[in-house]
Parts: structure tokens; sequence; C-alpha cells
């Protein structure tokens, strides 16, 4: 897919936070639910503004859930 970046007023430090923040979120890798094409999926959907784009995969697709707002929020912290 290709798509014109929305996301707007962002450095290169931001999206660099984006990632971290997203990955910080759930560190497991699942090859049907949660796996780079789900994670490119929600890259897309975050820059683009287009939250129709869905992963590749039939069976990742079916699996999957979005999650945009792991971006934008940082995970959990233990104290």
């Amino acid at each position: 897919a290709s798509a014109d970046v929305r996301l707007t007023h962002c450095t290169q430090e931001d999206i660099f936070r984006y990632m971290l923040n997203y990955v910080g979120h759930d560190t497991h890798y699942n090859e049907q639910s949660r796996n780079c094409q789900t994670f490119a999926a929600d890259c897309f959907a975050l820059l683009s503004g287009q939250h129709d784009t869905n992963p590749f995969g039939k069976i990742t697709q079916l699996m999957s859930k979005r999650h945009l707002e792991w971006f934008l929020y940082d995970p959990a912290r233990s104290v």
C-alpha cells in the first residue's frame, strides 16, 4: 500500500519513541496474531490515517487486533 504521511509535527525522535512504545507493550511474537505484518499494518495506519489497512496473511487478518494506542503511550513500567 502507498499513501501520504498525514501525521504532522513529528520529529525523527518522536517516530523513534512511537516505535519503542509499540514494541514495549507486548514483547511476545506470535506467527498468527503478532508479527511483522501486524506491526507494518499498524505503523502504516498511524502514519497515513488509513485505518482500513490489514496485515497481508489471511490467518493473520483473522487473528490480529489493531493496536494504534500502543504507539502513543509509554508501556507500563514496573516500580
